[in-house]
């Protein structure tokens, strides 16, 4: 047992000094992508170049801001000296009130009233019942005359739904709408 130990031991070495190892099967490794290559142009310095063209753009709008921000102090110095200068020298009026008549007929068309009632409500037109008269209503909200109000309406008297008369409002208030010809009385 001793003779095939050694026998076995002699072959092993022999198999293993005897033949050079063969290579392993590696690919190469990608030296050539992995190295820069040696630019021609250098991207950084170019953006350094248009930053600094963009820092000395900014520079010169500051200095113009700057220029026109004393233009304006200038300017509204000048105003303000100008405001004072205009209410030293206003002339003070005392107001005096003197009536000035002005006869302004009314027209044909048009007579003057007064309220007759508490709360005159003046009506609008609803709707039209079959005989072509107007079906009134208290007009929401409430536009009303109070008692001794005076105005205007027109002459032509309206009668309405139910045998109502009515008269449509000139002004000053609720001109379009109508007022009852009980509630007021003619001005004469």
């Amino acid at each position: 047992m001793k003779k095939t130990f050694w026998l076995l031991l002699v072959i092993t070495l022999v198999a293993c000094v005897g033949t050079p190892p063969e290579p392993t099967a590696t690919p190469e490794l990608p030296f050539l992508t992995l190295t820069p290559l040696a630019a021609t142009e250098n991207p950084i310095n170019d953006l350094r170049a248009e930053i600094d063209a963009l820092n000395a753009s900014l520079h010169a709008l500051e200095t113009q801001l700057a220029e026109q921000g004393t233009a304006l102090a200038d300017a509204q110095g000048e105003v303000s000296a100008l405001h004072a200068q205009a209410t030293q020298t206003t002339i003070a009026l005392t107001p005096t009130i003197t009536p000035t008549f002005q006869y302004t007929p009314t027209p044909s068309n048009l007579m003057w009233v007064v309220a007759q009632r508490d709360k005159v409500n003046l009506r609008r037109i609803h709707s039209y019942n079959d005989a072509g008269r107007p079906i009134m209503v208290i007009q929401e909200p409430r536009i009303q005359y109070l008692e001794g109000e005076t105005f205007l309406v027109y002459i032509p008297i309206i009668l309405a739904d139910g045998g109502d008369r009515y008269y449509e409002v000139y002004g000053p208030r609720g001109a379009g709408l109508y007022v009852r010809s009980t509630d007021i009385s003619k001005i004469e």
